[in-house]
């Protein structure tokens, strides 16, 4: 069994029984054994089944292009992944997978009625979409119906699993995986749901600023060990209270450490040393007011200026006062770009 990140060519999986190649076969889908499809009606794996999609009784429904799971039934009444099927609608790729999974991670199963394999995974993906409460959403493609699909998209073998989020792929499974590892696999790829809450929390600050403070606030009291929170908390601060902001982004690792490190150098921009030599007091001293009243682009211009004077001063200060603002506005940020090669210079000559 095999387990794919984004950026890692995908091989043939072959080690499951009714596992079989995908090529062209007069515009068909082959299997690799026929004798394991499975023509039979109600030979499915045990239970009652539902066939897919829409409108039949149970509570596993097809609707438009993704699989739908309505959890009012009692208990779960699983699809049938076999010949007997009633033929799926076609799925809008573009629609029901790429721009859905700019809003929710998306898992696409690509399967066949007759491929064994398929039908022990498929039923458990569909109660793993149940369980995830509306997390991410499943979507089922049949590859006899569109063949196409399982062209474009390289599937080599089935079943074969991917997830999608922000409009592209980001990982992927060949093989009918037990449920602890597939339960693995989805708890790799999922985001935490604490990022979209404080991602729509960041997007109010960068609409209404220092308003929604309270809610930020909020957040970060119930969600303490969450340090993207205190690190948004922290830059928020900053100014105003400088230590606060220290104590917030205090052992800050992983993917967050530099932007840590960048409010420390940024409360020391705030609580400058009053004895600062005369050459760096004017440059210094600008770049302090201009930060505290939220001009950036003044604030890194003064910075760059004194690091042209002395980029060393103070635990190289003007330097690292210079790169936390460029990496605040992002280095593709016009402002950014315009002060890049003078601090470059400045930090060179």
């Amino acid at each position: 069994m095999m387990i794919r990140s984004l950026g890692e060519r995908r091989d043939p999986v072959g080690e499951l029984q009714g596992h079989r190649e995908i090529g062209e076969r007069e515009g068909a889908l082959q299997p690799q054994n026929p004798l394991l499809i499975d023509e039979a009606p109600g030979g499915d794996l045990g239970g009652e089944g539902v066939a897919l999609p829409g409108g039949q009784p149970g509570n596993v429904t097809a609707a438009g292009d993704a699989l739908h799971v309505d959890e009012s039934h009692h208990p779960p009444i699983l699809p049938r992944y076999h010949g007997s099927m009633t033929p799926r609608p076609p799925v809008d790729f573009e629609s029901a997978v790429i721009q859905r999974s700019r809003e929710i991670p998306v898992v696409v199963d690509f399967m066949a009625d007759w491929c064994a394999p398929c039908r022990v995974l498929g039923p458990l993906l569909v109660r793993l979409a149940a369980e995830s409460k509306g997390r991410w959403e499943l979507v089922v493609i049949d590859t006899e119906a569109q063949p196409e699909l399982a062209r474009d998209s390289g599937i080599a073998s089935l079943p074969t699993v991917m997830m999608f989020r922000q409009g592209r792929e980001v990982s992927a499974f060949g093989g009918s995986l037990p449920r602890d590892e597939v339960e693995r696999w989805l708890k790799t790829q999922l985001p935490d749901p604490r990022e979209d809450l404080l991602a729509s929390i960041a997007a109010k600050w960068e609409a209404v600023g220092s308003g929604i403070r309270d809610e930020l606030e909020r957040f970060v009291a119930a969600h303490p060990d969450y340090a993207p929170a205190r690190l948004l908390l922290a830059q928020s601060v900053v100014g105003e209270d400088p230590a606060r902001a220290r104590g917030l982004v205090e052992g800050a690792g992983g993917d967050i450490e530099a932007l840590g490190q960048d409010v420390t150098s940024l409360a020391d921009l705030v609580e400058l040393p009053g004895n600062l030599p005369e050459r760096l007091a004017g440059p210094l001293g600008a770049a302090r007011e201009a930060f505290l009243r939220h001009d950036l682009d003044a604030a890194l211009g003064h910075l760059v200026d004194a690091a042209m004077v002395d980029f060393r001063f103070f635990d190289e200060l003007p330097r690292r006062g210079a790169v936390a603002l460029m990496r605040i506005l992002g280095h593709d940020h016009e402002i950014s770009r315009r002060y890049e090669r003078r601090l470059s210079m400045a930090l060179h000559a």
